[in-house]
């Protein structure tokens, strides 16, 4: 299965260590990249609106804000779990890192 297709699929927690269970160490790295550059955007619009909202008192969509919110908090929980993966088949968060 392509990396790219795991990004934009849901799954359950355990579909999803089910998931990169299966894939080689590359795929692996690759799919810890992807989440983890979805997890940053996620946090860097949650932060902007939240600075909007403080410096002009105008919220954001809270329909939108709810929803981003949520996806930050999947797209960690699937870090966490993609690091798991990594630590049990000893590669080094060094290795991840010279992979960008």
């Amino acid at each position: 299965m392509e990396v790219s297709d795991i990004v934009k699929k849901k799954y359950s927690d355990t579909e999803f260590l089910y998931v990169i269970d299966k894939l080689d160490n590359d795929d692996v790295i690759q799919l810890h990249h992807e989440v983890e550059d979805i997890y940053e955007d996620c946090c860097d619009s949650l932060r902007k609106a939240i600075k909007e909202f403080k410096d002009t008192g105008i919220p954001k969509d809270p329909e939108w804000f709810h929803k981003c919110k949520r996806l930050a908090n999947i797209r960690k929980r699937h870090l966490m779990m993609i690091q798991r993966e990594l630590n049990m088949r000893n590669i080094t968060k060094d290795e991840v890192q010279n992979t960008r």
